[in-house]
């Protein structure tokens, strides 16, 4: 599924202080150097700022002191940590970009008698849930999962494979 999301979209999502053209189509996740009009990018460090000058992204993410800089070059999302905006960014698009998963629990699944996994939530192949553990509506457990006694998958959570509790 391809994402085509406005800044103002992004900007009420992931908050930040947006200037400029809160319209503007952003299609991508690019690296600085090499992102276009259509994508969005960031700059955690003061050292790339001739990567910035230079950059065809529509969208720069940077931190306060960078604020003028990345203005004059087009739209800018303002943040205090950039980096982490970006890593909060990409687990958003993630998300609007994957179709949700199955609901139920594969064949080869192994869940113990006192487990409670909800109808809702997807098991994958070859999965352990241990008596005592809570699977939520919406949670995924990728393959080869572990999940020990006594240990809480919230609702909505992707675990991905092989990933123990």
């Amino acid at each position: 599924m391809r994402v085509q999301v406005t800044l103002a979209e992004l900007v009420a999502a992931l908050g930040g202080e947006l200037l400029g053209d809160s319209g503007h189509v952003i299609s991508r996740i690019s690296a600085l150097q090499t992102a276009q009009s259509d994508a969005i990018t960031f700059l955690s460090h003061p050292r790339y700022a001739a990567q910035l000058a230079q950059s065809q992204a529509g969208c720069v993410i940077v931190a306060p002191a960078m604020r003028d800089a990345a203005i004059t070059r087009g739209a800018t999302i303002v943040t205090d940590d950039p980096y982490l905006y970006f890593a909060r960014l990409t687990q958003w698009w993630a998300a609007a970009t994957r179709g949700p998963a199955a609901a139920g629990i594969h064949a080869s699944a192994c869940i113990e008698p006192g487990a409670v996994v909800h109808a809702g939530a997807s098991i994958g192949a070859f999965v352990h849930v241990a008596a005592g553990a809570r699977i939520d509506n919406g949670a995924v457990v990728g393959a080869h999962g572990v999940i020990g006694a006594g240990a809480s998958v919230g609702e909505g959570t992707r675990l991905a494979p092989r990933v123990t509790l």
